[in-house]
């Protein structure tokens, strides 16, 4: 995702949610990489990204989550009776281990 995915949908008056699980880095990079006990990498860790602001900037909806239960029917409701599409910047712990089983399982599979 960069960005200019919601332009175009507000542009085209596409209603599309994007949920954005902020864990302000690329958590799966830097969980592989502890795993195989490869050294820290700066890269894949960064200032958090408000994406609530980068959304209304490009004319869409922008909610931000920080607590389970959150997200719920009325908001889901109010999100699609608007008919703009929506960003849903979830604030998540960096440190929580993203399942990589099932990514490395999928991998495996297609290849």
């Amino acid at each position: 995702m960069n960005g200019m995915e919601i332009a175009t949908a507000v542009n085209y008056k596409k209603q599309v949610v994007w949920i954005v699980e902020n864990n302000s880095g690329l958590g799966m990079v830097s969980h592989a990489r502890r795993l195989l006990g490869l050294p820290y990498n700066t890269g894949a860790e960064f200032k958090r990204v408000d994406f609530l602001r980068i959304a209304r900037g490009l004319g869409a909806q922008g909610i931000k989550i920080t607590k389970p239960g959150e997200i719920n029917r009325k908001m889901m409701d109010n999100i699609f009776a608007s008919g703009k599409p929506a960003v849903l910047d979830v604030r998540i712990d960096r440190g929580e281990v993203p399942p990589l089983f099932f990514r490395a399982k999928a991998l495996e599979d297609y290849f």
